[in-house]
């Protein structure tokens, strides 16, 4: 049985202030729901975000009462989300280090999920895809300077000759970029912070240390 609201197109129109017609909301038929998900699926896909997080939602993530740094990082990470406006207009960026299976990426990536919400850009990337060919594209070279919020994930996990600056030189131009245009960045790495600094010693200058959060 068609949905006498929308027709079955799953979407409702409406008229904006020249006269046009545009889509108003979804239909809270089954076909409006379904036509909603693919639209939010769409963006999360643009925005890079692993799909194996589509389902998570950052205010159901629990925190663990047995670990303290871990209670920390997600209580953090909410409040974060929850004063999202003040940060983007502050351009208040983290550091956050930790082994792995410690939820950093996952947390970081709800963070994004929850500016997309908002209406934000966002953009989640590994930082071996930087330091790869993608990084010659133009428009992820773009949308890696220019998302209102942005993850670079697995700093410092690269197969860079050590003593090269390339890595260095390649993180300072991103980061030195998002300060002065208040776009905020997390930096999440399975290197403690001394080994980052060590490697990457601008993150000092445009992170404080009371933005590092160590798992």
């Amino acid at each position: 049985m068609s949905c006498q609201n929308c027709d079955d197109r799953g979407y409702l129109t409406g008229f904006d202030p020249a006269g046009y017609e545009v889509v108003s909301s979804f239909c809270t038929c089954q076909k409006g729901q379904e036509v909603k998900k693919q639209v939010w699926d769409s963006k999360m896909e643009k925005a890079n975000i692993f799909r194996h997080y589509f389902n998570y939602e950052l205010q159901g993530i629990q925190e663990n009462t047995v670990n303290a740094k871990t209670n920390y990082f997600v209580s953090t990470m909410k409040q974060y989300s929850i004063d999202l406006s003040h940060h983007k207009s502050k351009g208040t960026s983290y550091v956050i280090t930790g082994p792995t299976n410690t939820g950093k990426t996952l947390l970081s990536s709800l963070v994004l999920k929850e500016a997309l919400k908002k209406n934000y850009t966002a953009y989640y990337m590994l930082w071996s895809d930087i330091l790869d060919k993608k990084f010659d594209d133009d428009e992820v070279m773009e949308k890696v300077k220019t998302s209102d919020f942005l993850v670079i994930d697995d700093l410092g996990i690269d197969n860079v000759n050590k003593e090269s600056r390339y890595p260095a030189v390649t993180l300072e131009n991103i980061i030195k970029t998002r300060y002065g245009n208040l776009l905020p960045t997390f930096v999440v790495s399975r290197l403690s912070y001394s080994e980052l600094v060590l490697r990457f010693s601008m993150l000092t200058t445009y992170i404080p240390t009371t933005n590092v959060i160590t798992l």
